[in-house]
């Protein structure tokens, strides 16, 4: 936590001198013509994924189990593994040049996901943004991000009288979380070609109270680059270091779980414009992400006690993403675009997402107005 803090506030201490010049510049500029702007952007898709809540093979088998089905041991609440996935994303900018060559923009964006099969995993997401650019190669951006309300998977649900005041019978019950979180981002772009970011983040989530001790706080630093090469290719990477605390680290109960972790997470990708290659508006991009990912539990398992599926547990996780992109016009495009996911864990079973692996594959248009 205390290196999280330190990298970022550094970073942030750097750019107070270039801060302090520009408001001097721009008190001491001209009158300028004050010039305000709105764009927006709306994303349409449909997307088939085969594990939506990525259950491990043994989970998958466990669907098909009758005692699991039961009205009294239900772990299941979706009606099938894969589903259709429908998604609407809208983002609407505001800009204006209060600071001469030095805009200000303030952004909102929505992203909502509706599935075909399982309504119980429909969910929205919100972000709004404020960015201030100063001596024209800097920014400075502050964000807030709401998921108001997220079904994870079911969980089994013990007897235990401490969170478990009305001592209802121990059965699966469906696990939601609400997460919040606050960023902050300070930037520089080096040339026409090269910029750098550092990003600070701090998330809350929280989860239904069945699970309470499963709520947890995260901070995460992240450091990303992008690259330029040439009209054709442009490489972006990127570093992200994690810290999530849980509340089941401070009950002193072994039986009570902890998903507390830390995680390292690196992440590049590349965009390839082939127009002036092949003649026709496409647009390729890639991006491939790998993270490592520690949990923090001290809970020994012994017998019936101890945390066993987050005890010594690491998880390496992978993703490769790609879309193709024609360009009828700077305002619609059409695009078509594959993902994969893959989990691996060293616990032969866990309650939460372990060992498992996804496909998407899926269309959609983008319209600029």
């Amino acid at each position: 936590m205390k290196i999280i803090k330190f990298s970022f506030l550094f970073g942030f201490l750097l750019l107070i001198p270039q801060m302090y010049i520009f408001c001097q510049s721009e008190s001491e500029t001209t009158q300028h013509k004050v010039k305000l702007s709105f764009f927006g952007r709306l994303d349409l898709s449909t997307n088939y994924n085969d594990n939506i809540l990525d259950y491990s093979p043994i989970d998958i088998v466990k669907m098909d189990s009758v005692k699991y089905a039961s009205n009294n041991l239900k772990k299941f609440s979706i009606n099938r593994l894969s589903d259709n996935i429908t998604s609407a994303k809208i983002r609407l900018t505001f800009s204006a040049n209060w600071f001469a060559h030095n805009p200000s923009t303030f952004r909102l964006k929505n992203n909502s996901y509706l599935y075909a099969s399982n309504y119980i995993r429909n969910y929205s997401y919100w972000e709004f943004e404020v960015r201030q650019t100063f001596l024209r190669k800097n920014h400075f951006s502050l964000t807030y991000s709401n998921l108001p309300r997220y079904y994870l998977r079911n969980f089994y649900y013990h007897q235990i009288p401490e969170r478990n005041p009305y001592k209802l019978f121990s059965r699966y019950v469906e696990a939601y979380l609400h997460k919040q979180g606050f960023a902050v981002e300070v930037g520089r772009n080096f040339t026409r070609r090269v910029s750098l970011n550092m990003e600070y983040e701090h998330e809350d989530a929280k989860y239904n109270r069945e699970f309470s001790e499963r709520d947890n706080r995260t901070d995460n630093l992240k450091m990303s680059a992008s690259y330029n090469i040439s009209r054709l290719v442009d490489v972006s990477g990127s570093y992200r270091y994690s810290l999530s605390m849980a509340n089941g680290r401070d009950n002193p109960d072994s039986t009570i779980s902890d998903i507390s972790y830390r995680s390292n997470r690196y992440a590049v990708g590349a965009d390839f414009s082939l127009k002036s290659l092949i003649g026709i508006p496409l647009l390729l991009n890639t991006d491939a992400i790998f993270e490592y990912q520690k949990y923090l539990s001290n809970k020994i398992p012994i017998l019936s006690y101890g945390d066993k599926y987050h005890y010594s547990r690491k998880d390496k996780f992978y993703k490769i993403s790609t879309a193709l992109t024609y360009r009828f016009s700077r305002k619609f495009d059409l695009y078509l675009q594959y993902l994969w996911e893959k989990n691996t864990t060293n616990l032969a079973e866990t309650s939460d997402a372990g060992s498992y692996q996804t496909h998407q594959i899926g269309i959609g248009a983008s319209v600029l107005f």
